[in-house]
């Protein structure tokens, strides 16, 4: 058995207070609609991108792909474990949570720890490992 998860490691309580608020405004749904949400925000990545206003688009699809993967395997989560989930996939998709996804250029990096933070929790270390290794180049190019 899985070791209870508190919160995700690195957000702060006004982060997760930010998503439980999107969260309770979207109601009751299920893992699709957060996968929806997940694949729409991509796609506003990508139109950004186009348009100059940010430049790679690379983070926000592995972040992406991630979370869509742990979502492929909720069914074995355990229901705090897909809580915590559909909270990354909200904190991802917000564009203002901590940094803007679209106008800074590290906008992707708050979302990187929590989505690599929450994968580990919830006992998918392969799917935080890419993550973890894109942000630790990251740093070492900069």
């Amino acid at each position: 058995m899985s070791k209870p998860i508190k919160d995700p490691r690195s957000m702060t309580a006004a982060q997760i207070a930010r998503c439980r608020q999107a969260m309770a405004a979207l109601g009751e749904v299920d893992d699709q609609r957060y996968r929806d949400l997940v694949l729409m925000h991509v796609s506003d990545t990508t139109r950004t991108v186009m348009r100059g206003t940010i430049d790679s688009v690379s983070l926000s699809r592995l972040l992406a792909q991630q979370v869509l993967a742990a979502f492929d395997r909720a069914p074995s989560l355990t229901p705090q474990q897909r809580d915590w989930l559909r909270v990354a996939a909200v904190h991802f998709v917000l564009i203002d949570d901590g940094s803007n996804d679209f106008v800074d250029v590290a906008g992707y990096d708050d979302d990187a720890v929590v989505v690599a933070g929450v994968l580990e929790e919830c006992g998918l270390p392969e799917l935080a490992k890419p993550v973890r290794e894109r942000m630790a180049r990251k740093q070492h190019e900069n």
